[in-house]
């Protein structure tokens, strides 16, 4: 509404005053013979009434478009009501650290910068009516980060637990209070290869820097490996320390170190080792140091290569602990909003790495997938069609309905007017890690009878039509040992509680059966329940439940130790048409 509005300002405001200042002046003009008085007082008159009727079309031009695009799902149903609420979480003066999500379309990073005026924002973005902006130090912090609500807050210095605010497409976390300093690296050391990192008080920096000291701190380092490794930190007061990497996602902690001072790294492993971020914290941990191994992170590696118009992806993963997760390719013009196409595969917890490959022939957006052994694998795939524009690929990790992670750019091309593809690039990204544990909605202690949690669900979307489907991720946290065979209780139920639609089933399509569960697995289990075409507008709730199969018998639950009624949990949805 706000570009509309611009717009019609920008249109009407000079015709309006051209309008007026030509009756003002033939009025002036008349007015200087007698034989006219009587005519520059009724130009006078009608300077007032055309004043008047202009501004009065404006207002309800202007009040006609935004009812209509506020009053429909169009561009901010779903970003302005909370971005308004979101002003009064940060008190002004305050340091926001912005989301680095390219998928935030550019008049949101505008309403978004419009609601924090009243702060310093830190990062780099483009809105709707200005040049990209960026601002700030690389290893700057700010006092809250506002970010995607699909992006890791793990990645940009915060903690799940600080998260304060949620709405839109964001999340607002505060951050704590011993991190002084968060430097983003994303760097893939091989094999005997290092990295220098300078500290200071307040500072942190990749390279050899000298930086204002005072006060200890610890560093703390995001790592991530596909196998068992280690890793030398060099330079500290004792000389050198060597820390043991679990396979999969980790944080290694650095003893106590005097600043300003020097750190070397180095890969000690037979096997790349990514490091994603340092974070400069006040002491407070590990004295001696110690390394923290993150059970649910997921791993991907990609790399695409080219050979006329057919690319090849070849992909590596690792998902301890977790799942099952999709891996997808999905395809965008993301200026023009033009999709291509998406291709993915879903992997089940995997202890060891696991690696696939994806072909696409372009013209025809045709995938093949196939194994190490080059057995097929199963492909969930949906192509939009050639159409003109400028294409990038990237690799997403998605629990069910909820997007993890996303790479940058594997590979890109072009699509002409006559259809004929050009300007076709690949690249290797780096390794993409992601603690997968991260419900778009998180419960507190909800538990399905004496062995199993729910931690959290993910819709994907709260609003739906007649006659379209409805998804629901759940996340299940196994507590106990020997689980029976089970199946999942989902229903549509109206404000009476009268079931209106069913979509039962098994964990995970049956790909994870409850028998087979081990205590402290993290399962992600999407379902769909089709919404019928006749199905009155309303509001709605999904019913989440578990009953023991075949015998039917619904397992109670409890949240906060307080029973729920009718032995299910309640999620609002919405039937509009």
């Amino acid at each position: 509404p706000y570009a509309y509005m611009k717009g019609g300002a920008y249109a009407a405001f000079p015709f309006f005053g051209l309008a007026t200042a030509g009756v003002q002046a033939i009025s002036e003009r008349r007015a200087t013979s007698s034989r006219f008085k009587g005519w520059s007082l009724v130009t006078g008159h009608w300077s007032l009434v055309v004043g008047v009727a202009l501004l009065a079309f404006i207002a309800l031009a202007q009040n006609r478009i935004v009812d209509d695009h506020l009053g429909r799902p169009r561009l901010y149903t779903a970003q302005m009501p909370d971005l308004l609420s979101l002003r009064q979480q940060i008190p002004a003066g305050s340091r926001v650290t912005y989301t680095s999500d390219p998928r935030i379309d550019t008049v949101t990073n505008g309403l978004a910068a419009y609601m924090l005026d009243h702060t310093t924002m830190l990062g780099s973005a483009q809105t709707g009516y200005s040049a990209p902006w960026s601002n700030g130090e690389p290893d700057d912090i700010g006092d809250f980060g506002l970010l995607s609500i699909q992006e890791d807050p793990a990645l940009f210095g915060f903690s799940p637990e600080g998260r304060v605010w949620q709405g839109g497409s964001f999340v607002l976390y505060r951050k704590a209070e011993d991190v002084k300093a968060h430097l983003p690296l994303n760097r893939t050391l091989n094999p005997g290869e290092g990295v220098v990192l300078s500290l200071g008080e307040n500072d942190l920096s990749d390279g050899d820097e000298t930086l204002k000291g005072g006060e200890q701190r610890q560093v703390q380092l995001s790592l991530a490996s596909f196998a068992e490794g280690s890793v030398l930190v060099d330079g500290l007061v004792d000389g050198s320390v060597s820390f043991e990497l679990p396979p999969g996602g980790s944080t290694l902690i650095t003893p106590v170190i005097d600043t300003p001072h020097k750190l070397t790294l180095r890969n000690e492993s037979s096997t790349p080792l990514t490091i994603s971020a340092a974070t400069l914290r006040e002491p407070g941990q590990s004295e001696n140091g110690a390394v923290i191994p993150h059970l649910m992170t997921v791993l991907a590696h990609a790399q695409s290569s080219v050979q006329g118009n057919t690319i090849t992806t070849k992909v590596d993963a690792l998902v301890p602990n977790i799942g099952p997760v999709v891996l997808e390719l999905d395809i965008w013009d993301t200026p023009r909003g033009l999709h291509y196409g998406s291709y993915g595969i879903e992997q089940p917890r995997i202890d060891t790495r696991r690696s696939f490959t994806l072909t696409l022939d372009l013209p025809s957006g045709e995938m093949k997938s196939a194994d190490e052994k080059g057995a097929t694998l199963p492909l969930g795939a949906t192509f939009e069609g050639l159409k003109p524009g400028d294409y990038a690929a990237r690799l997403n990790i998605k629990g069910g309905t909820r997007l993890l992670a996303t790479s940058d750019d594997l590979f890109t091309f072009s699509v002409t007017e006559g259809g004929t593809i050009t300007n076709v690039s690949s690249r290797e990204a780096p390794t993409l890690t992601t603690e997968a544990n991260r419900p778009l909605t998180s419960l507190t202690d909800t538990r399905i009878g004496e062995d199993v949690k729910l931690l959290g669900y993910a819709l994907n979307d709260r609003e739906v039509e007649p006659g379209e489907a409805l998804s629901i991720t759940l996340w299940w946290e196994v507590t106990g040992e020997g689980l029976d065979e089970r199946s999942v209780l989902l229903h549509l139920r109206d404000a009476k509680g009268e079931k209106k639609a069913q979509g039962d089933g098994p964990p995970a399509n049956g790909g994870r059966p409850t028998s087979t569960w081990r205590k402290g697995e993290v399962i992600i289990d999407s379902h769909t329940i089709e919404v019928p075409p006749d199905t009155p507008e309303g509001n709605y709730n999904l019913a989440v439940g578990m009953y023991r199969f075949p015998s039917l018998e619904q397992l109670p639950i409890t949240q906060d130790s307080k029973a729920l009624e009718g032995s299910v949990l309640l999620v609002p949805v919405e039937v509009n048409r």
